[in-house]
């Protein structure tokens, strides 16, 4: 009975995933939310629309992104509204749980705490344009709102929220937050605030580690609009906000530094430089090396381009170069902002529209509500290419007239991506592996004007692909607008396996370690799990999507946040395009 408990608990993928990959994909404002168009919709119409989306992140999954922001921050004031709400520790999470509450296993979530709400024109908690609490009385009930929240979300199985299904390990405090408070006193010439802000830091963070201490901690940080260079207002953040706030944490505190970056809305198409994301990081590195912060990563939590009006194909071509280009010299994880165009309510126009991957439905030339724009598809086509690839030990091969080429190695696989930014067609000889015949290169954005000429069951169909001979370890190609994926062929290699199948470990029992070897008959998502009598997920040995072809892990015997498992026994599950199949592993200690 037990066992068969067990099964039926497997199938329905209980448990929580705590693994954190090294993947650089995400994106922000990830929750697929339902078509709301009025601004005169009450807020508890709004909660119940969003609560009925059955597949609240379909888009996430389907295009294989590892990281998200759900697309909300944990507002204090939007949990707790009211005094009373704070006096009598009572919080409102159906906003939050929603978006928070529902990310699948395998999705790993960077939560926002954020203190302001976005548009307010002051809040009593603060003194008006700064950092500062109004009394200790507020520092207290911010602090248990911080408490409260990564409590609610970090999957302890104390004060969980019900039916958490992710736990959140990631946080991040504050969103954009050196000019903040003083949208709500419309003085942006005032002093910026970074001694108030240090403090809440650091509150945060001793808040975040009591309920948390596993827990790591994302400062938030630039909103670089445009090129620093050409923005006064960026630059005198970084001097006058993130440089003292920087020397004042200490080395302390923080894992992961933040930073915004988009474009220039003043200079049209030209006015979108993803070079500038360079000087902007080296910038925050040099300031983070020598404040005692060299093990601090830096994360790009929002990037993005407009498709309208440069068009969906420039939107493509830039999200590759937005991703590839900042990987390359050290940037961690990427963040595109968002997935459905816009926030609510819905506006045309709005700063937020036109960003997203798929439309929203609203404004004139508008396909309709959920169509997929090309950028969709070049971004799902660049995870399916690169996920797993060893993102610390990226080769550039090129960034000179006009070329970029860089080399990655995935899973002992050489793939190289090339770009080119000057005008017209280039020929261009690349220096590839002496071992290879033949390679195969791929346009990275699809050959339509629009993604409402695509099927999209006819993915991966509609990128151009062609082959070419490798000669004395070089291929030449030419380079139009369109990045290119260039990887090779091995006609030599083993046969694609017939039939979906999951082979028993070895050895079994085991102690301290076992092979498992799986086999795939179509490229596509694949989990491999490992679950506890309780039906609880112990480890995530696999959580991507793989071509077809013969895999084999090991499971070294520890969980998910890598602590040694006790002996007995465990159940290990493969789910795969629609295949689903457990072993039992015996683990002996």
């Amino acid at each position: 009975t037990l066992q068969i408990i067990m099964i039926a608990m497997l199938l329905t993928n209980l448990g929580f995933s705590q693994e954190f990959k090294d993947s650089p994909f995400g994106i922000a404002g990830a929750f697929s939310r339902p078509f709301i168009e009025s601004d005169s919709v009450s807020y508890e119409e709004i909660l119940r629309k969003f609560h009925e989306v059955k597949e609240p992140y379909k888009h996430v999954q389907d295009i294989g992104i590892k990281w998200i922001r759900p697309g909300t921050d944990i507002y204090w004031r939007a949990v707790q509204p009211t005094p009373e709400h704070m006096k009598n520790g009572i919080f409102d999470w159906r906003w939050i749980d929603d978006r928070y509450g529902r990310v699948p296993s395998g999705v790993n979530t960077l939560g926002t705490i954020d203190a302001l709400l976005w548009g307010v024109n002051t809040d009593p908690a603060f003194n008006p344009g700064t950092w500062e609490f109004t009394s200790d009385e507020e520092e207290k009930y911010y602090i248990q709102f911080v408490r409260e929240a990564v409590e609610r979300y970090d999957g302890d199985g104390y004060k969980d929220m019900p039916g958490l299904k992710n736990p959140i390990k990631y946080w991040q405090i504050g969103n954009e937050s050196a000019l903040r408070p003083l949208q709500g006193i419309k003085d942006f010439n005032k002093k910026l605030d970074w001694k108030g802000f240090s403090h809440l830091v650091k509150i945060s963070c001793q808040a975040i580690k009591k309920s948390d201490p596993e827990a790591k901690i994302a400062l938030a940080g630039l909103a670089a609009g445009y090129p620093v260079s050409d923005d006064p207002i960026a630059a005198r953040e970084l001097d006058e906000f993130y440089l003292p706030l920087i020397q004042d944490l200490g080395g302390r505190y923080i894992d992961v530094f933040d930073i915004h970056y988009y474009g220039d809305f003043r200079k049209g198409s030209d006015g979108w430089r993803w070079q500038e994301m360079r000087s902007i990081y080296n910038w925050m590195r040099q300031a983070l090396d020598q404040n005692g912060y060299k093990d601090a990563e830096i994360w790009f939590t929002e990037t993005g381009v407009l498709s309208n009006p440069f068009g969906e194909k420039f939107q493509a071509i830039n999200l590759v170069k937005r991703y590839i280009y900042p990987l390359s010299f050290g940037v961690k994880k990427i963040f595109w902002w968002n997935m459905i165009e816009g926030d609510y309510p819905l506006e045309d126009n709005s700063p937020s529209d036109h960003f997203g991957l798929v439309y929203n439905g609203i404004g004139e030339g508008d396909p309709g509500y959920g169509t997929k724009k090309l950028s969709y598809y070049t971004y799902k086509k660049m995870v399916e290419v690169l996920e797993g690839s060893d993102w610390n030990n990226i080769e550039t091969i090129r960034e000179s007239d006009g070329t970029y080429i860089y080399k990655f190695k995935n899973n002992c696989k050489s793939i190289w991506i090339a770009f080119n930014e000057s005008d017209g067609e280039k020929e261009e000889t690349i220096t590839l592996d002496r071992d290879m015949a033949e390679v195969r290169i791929t346009d990275a954005v699809p050959a339509a004007e629009s993604g409402v000429e695509l099927d999209e069951n006819d993915y991966p169909a509609f990128f151009a692909t062609t082959t070419k001979q490798v000669v004395d370890g070089t291929v030449t190609i030419f380079l139009g607008e369109n990045p290119v994926f260039i990887e090779p062929l091995d006609e030599t290699g083993p046969p694609v396996p017939e039939s979906f199948s999951l082979e028993q470990n070895y050895p079994n029992p085991f102690n301290p370690s076992t092979t498992i070897e799986y086999r795939l008959a179509q490229s596509g998502h694949v989990t491999l799990r490992i679950f506890n009598m309780l039906g609880q997920e112990v480890r995530t040995l696999v959580d991507e999507n793989q071509p077809a072809g013969n895999y084999s892990v090991k499971w070294d015997g520890n969980d998910n946040s890598g602590k040694e498992t006790a002996g007995g026994i465990y159940i290990l599950q493969m789910s795969a395009q629609g295949f689903v199949q457990t072993n039992k592993l015996l683990l002996l200690k």
